[in-house]
């Protein structure tokens, strides 16, 4: 249901009703709630590189007391250093590009494979699909949802179709972590939920623009939690709670709470009329949005059509830990480890002890200072002049706690994490060789499947609820550019018949296997594999002359000035076929009532004869494809061989039993370049060899001098007698 798709608006009893169970069930768990948000607050800290904290049970607030000194200490006495180096980010970048180099596939499959409104609907949903992830890059959301996982442990999507003047129309896809949503702390999976809610900040003035109806009541306030308030604006604005306090935030942000509610939720109302109300306004489950405590919409929706959950690791209920958890430990001993090397550093320049009798501090405190000075000295009773002075030895930092550190900071957080070097392609001391360094990428890219392929179900859990916002909004076709597959930088269009869409039923599957999916350098790497194993072979340079794979092979490689012949004939052919599905055959009605007659006329001198006549023509024979071929610059070939390939791919056969015009169109289509390169090819046989004029002389008419060089030339040595006459 889109965002302008609302419930007529509620009376304010049933508004009062339905505030009192948001609050009932969202205030639910509380303890367990607190620890779950101070967690993820806390690692978020960390990721910003806030990493000094501490818990202050008086205020019961999380504060921050990174840096050297406060503003009010004496840096001279300051306990002790406080910087931070933020190895926690640097792992986490880490894991968000291995995690984010290849984008999640699924596919829209019909729910009965014999049910050709199913078969319809699965191929309009997978076009519908295109179009969404145009409008919602994967990469760009991929990206963000690896920090959550790596921070909060979970991830959260709402989707929806807006058609607002605040949003661009189409489907809309967010992302939140633990801070913004709130769910029942046992459960675990959204089904599991008898309610949702997402929470986010915004100015009043946007929220009175929005909801212009309730303008007049909304004001700058909460949604009822000011710990979890306190601790998104906390991280929003990398400040401690006590910063957040003494700010002015509250005073023009108001928290905009969106909750679902099953239909269930309501059997805690006592019997009466509130509750009959409520079922019958809200079948399919419930939705509504305060401003704080203002009411401004609801809804008749279901929370599975519109939010999706993954987890970072496999566990109990909804608090589980994050995929940088394990890490917090090892950088805090990291930063101390730090600080007390550093410290060391400066505060041990060593000091250097001076005889007072013989040496004058002040004027080594007023001396003048520059390279190769020449200074003159007075010796005491003939001393040399270093018996005067003594340095005291520089402080070091312990060998052993240099090297604790170096392990914490390498070995033990990749184990904690999982992330090994050879995943980032860093140097492995213990490997030395190509193939155990591939070993060791391969275990690791195993441990990454862990977070992956949860992601890739939870992705087309996504996808499917955009596209069925999508069908449930939009009727008749939409048309759209999006990017062309397999040719990077080019578009192609995609028209979605959204009323086929919503009259058959479809479900989503991940494109995937167990595997964590390839990088682009490895892909690489096996395609010059392939190439240096195969490629001399007969079926191996049959697979790399094949269009397609020279145009995968361009793409892989990125070189985009290589020209491959033929390559602009199978794009333009791609193109025609998409526009010749979308047609039908054009046909020739003159030529087949021609053919009628001449065939009715044998068929009657056939009759008077007495023999048997010939079958009529067919109607199919006098029909052309709708886009006519061009017998003298089209590449006949190259262009068949494409239709020749996607009559024959799953796509082709799928267009054959759902679309039989458009599917006999682009055989037409096919069988008109054929025809040309056939009569091409008899024309080429028709022509006689074209040979140079010959001259013939007989061997005795030549002179003995020519003679004797064709025989020489023919290897025949002639007698001594007739050489010598030569």
């Amino acid at each position: 249901m889109s965002d302008e798709q609302e419930q007529d608006q509620l009376d304010q009893h049933l508004q009062s009703v339905l505030l009192s169970l948001v609050r009932k069930h969202t205030t639910r768990d509380s303890t367990a709630r607190r620890v779950q948000v101070l967690d993820a607050r806390t690692q978020r800290f960390f990721y910003r590189g806030l990493q000094y904290l501490a818990w202050d049970a008086k205020d019961q607030a999380l504060v921050s007391i990174n840096g050297l000194a406060s503003v009010t200490e004496d840096a001279d006495t300051a306990a002790s250093y406080r910087q931070t180096f933020n190895i926690y980010q640097a792992y986490a970048k880490s894991f968000m590009a291995v995690f984010s180099q290849n984008s999640p596939n699924s596919r829209a499959e019909a729910d009965d494979p014999m049910n050709p409104l199913d078969i319809a609907a699965a191929a309009e949903a997978n076009k519908a699909r295109r179009i969404i992830e145009k409008q919602n890059p994967p990469k760009a959301l991929q990206i963000d949802a690896a920090r959550l996982l790596w921070t909060d442990g979970m991830v959260v999507t709402y989707t929806r179709s807006v058609s607002d003047k605040d949003d661009k129309p189409g489907e809309k896809i967010d992302l939140f972590g633990v801070l913004e949503t709130r769910f029942p702390m046992t459960a675990g999976t959204v089904a599991e939920c008898g309610y949702a809610q997402i929470n986010t900040e915004h100015d009043v003035a946007f929220l009175k623009s929005k909801f212009p109806e309730a303008a007049s009541r909304i004001t700058a306030s909460d949604s009822g939690d000011e710990f979890d308030r306190i601790s998104r604006l906390s991280v929003a604005q990398g400040m401690n709670q006590q910063q957040v306090n003494t700010g002015n935030s509250s005073a023009y942000l108001a928290t905009f709470s969106r909750t679902w509610m099953r239909p269930w939720v309501f059997e805690e109302l006592p019997d009466g009329e509130d509750k009959d109300a409520l079922k019958e306004a809200f079948p399919r489950g419930c939705y509504v949005g305060f401003a704080g405590e203002t009411y401004c919409e609801s809804r008749d929706e279901s929370m599975d059509d519109h939010l999706a959950l993954c987890h970072a690791l496999p566990g109990d209920g909804m608090h589980r830990p994050s995929l940088g958890k394990s890490m917090m430990s090892a950088q805090e001993a990291f930063n101390d480890m730090m600080n007390l090397a550093q410290e060391t550093f400066e505060y041990g320049v060593p000091s250097t002890w001076v005889d007072q009798d013989a040496i004058d501090i002040d004027a080594i405190t007023e001396q003048e200072s520059k390279p190769k000075m020449y200074l003159p000295f007075e010796r005491q009773n003939d001393a040399s002049a270093e018996s005067h002075f003594f340095q005291e030895a520089a402080a070091e930092p312990s060998p052993s706690m240099m090297s604790f550190m170096q392990d914490v900071q390498g070995p033990l957080c990749q184990f904690l994490t999982g992330q090994q070097p050879s995943l980032f392609g860093a140097e492995m001391d213990a490997q030395q060789t190509a193939s155990g360094y591939s070993m060791a990428r391969n275990q690791a890219m195993g441990v990454m499947g862990l977070n992956w392929l949860p992601y890739v179900q939870f992705w087309s859990t996504v996808i499917g609820q955009a596209v069925r916002a999508a069908a449930e909004v939009r009727s008749g076709t939409l048309s759209a550019l999006v990017p062309s597959s397999g040719k990077r930088g080019q578009t192609e269009t995609v028209s979605v018949d959204f009323d086929a869409l919503r009259e058959g039923k479809a479900r989503w599957t991940p494109e995937t296997d167990e595997n964590f999916p390839d990088s682009y350098a490895e892909k690489v790497n096996k395609f010059s594999s392939f190439v240096q194993q195969f490629g001399s072979s007969a079926a191996g340079q049959a697979i790399l002359q094949q269009p397609d794979n020279q145009a995968f092979a361009k793409n892989l490689l990125g070189l985009e000035d290589l020209v491959i012949p033929g390559a602009d004939s199978r794009d333009k052919q791609l193109v025609e076929i998409n526009e010749l599905l979308a047609a039908t055959p054009i046909p020739d009605i003159q030529g087949f009532a021609a053919a009628m007659q001449q065939w009715q006329g044998a068929a009657q001198q056939a009759q008077t004869t007495g023999q048997q006549a010939s079958p009529p023509p067919a109607q199919q024979q006098f029909q052309s494809s709708s886009i006519s071929v061009d017998a003298d610059f089209d590449m006949h070939a190259v262009e068949f061989a494409e239709v020749q390939t996607f009559v024959n791919s799953p796509d082709g056969q799928k267009a054959k039993a759902q679309n039989p015009l458009g599917f006999a169109n682009v055989r037409l289509h096919g069988l008109e370049h054929k025809k040309v390169m056939d009569a091409q090819q008899a024309e080429q046989q028709q022509q006689p060899d074209k040979k140079l004029p010959r001259e013939t002389i007989n061997f005795k008419d030549m002179p003995p001098a020519g003679q004797a060089q064709m025989a020489a030339q023919a290897g025949i040595t002639l007698p001594l007698q007739q050489q010598q006459k030569a």
